[in-house]
């Protein structure tokens, strides 16, 4: 069982969903451990980035922590925030206890509060960014959008800000410099829109949201177009507070690991999340993305 809250509200809600796929689990031979003692008491606390609107979220993660909650024997709450920062600092006030974190935002609660990496999806050691344009612009490289207005994601996000800047720098571009004007829309859905809508003429956003966008018809290729793909990099990881026991943490990385898309009911779970199956992760494989950040940080202040 998983709940919802809204921390503006601070309004609970179960999903109706969850429930449903709580009963395939139970149901699914090998599934569920509710005769298995938690590890843990009270709530989990779980914080997601908002790179995309609430009934997203929603939709995304429900029936993950209906499953974690069948696998381990602990509720999950479900706890939305307005914006990368204030997830962020939720995880650093220990207002949440588990999250699924972009690589900069891991980057810092790793720094500031010691979280720990649990697993990541197969496919993001391998993540990608993209930048989008209009469909009718005539931009054949990035070259070609000297001048115009662009758009990042949010501050804090690996592949809306931090490695797009990156990979824009080592082509010799200063964003600052190079575009006439620069926004953060906050999450990566706006970005596609404020392009669509031609607020702006380039923006990036990550590449598995735009091409679920794409796939659901949210976007439509015939009015927003791919001009450039970054090269790939280390991105989201699922990551915990250094207080949660290690035996808990033990069968949490455990209930990741076992969902395989072969089995049915397991596919209601990894679908949302744009997922195959999990891998387990340590910090060493964010040391370049955390080495990175540092250099993007002294050259803003030498700057």
């Amino acid at each position: 069982m998983f709940t919802m809250t809204d921390p503006r509200t601070g309004d609970r809600s179960r999903s109706w969903f969850g429930l449903l796929v709580f009963g395939l689990l139970t149901a699914a031979p090998g599934c569920g451990s509710s005769d298995a003692p938690s590890a843990i008491h009270g709530t989990i606390r779980v914080g997601v980035l908002p790179g995309e609107n609430r009934d997203a979220l929603r939709d995304q993660f429900g029936p993950l922590l209906t499953y974690l909650g069948s696998e381990t024997g602990v509720t999950y709450e479900l706890v939305l925030h307005d914006s990368y920062e204030e997830f962020q600092q939720a995880f650093e006030r220990r207002k949440v206890d588990l999250g699924w974190f972009g690589g900069y935002t891991f980057a810092n609660v790793y720094r500031s509060s010691g979280a720990v990496p649990l697993v990541s999806r197969s496919r993001d050691s391998r993540f990608t960014s993209y930048f989008l344009v209009r469909t009718d612009n005539s931009a054949h490289d990035l070259n070609d959008m000297r001048g115009r207005r662009f758009a990042f994601g949010s501050r804090l996000s690996t592949s809306g800000h931090l490695m797009p800047r990156f990979f824009l720098q080592n082509r010799g571009i200063d964003p600052e410099s190079f575009f006439r004007e620069i926004r953060f829309t906050g999450a990566h859905d706006r970005t596609a829109m404020a392009v669509r809508d031609g607020e702006v003429d380039l923006g990036v956003a990550n590449g598995s949201i735009i091409d679920t966008m794409y796939a659901s018809g949210k976007l439509d290729p015939r009015e927003v177009r791919i001009l450039r793909v970054t090269p790939p990099f280390m991105d989201y990881v699922w990551a915990c507070q250094p207080h949660l026991e290690p035996q808990f943490r033990s069968r949490l990385i455990d209930a990741f690991l076992d969902l395989s898309v072969h089995t049915p009911a397991h596919k209601l779970v990894l679908s949302p999340l744009r997922a195959r199956y999990f891998v387990p992760v340590d910090i060493d494989q964010f040391k370049d993305l955390i080495g990175i950040i540092e250099q993007l940080a002294i050259a803003e202040t030498a700057g």
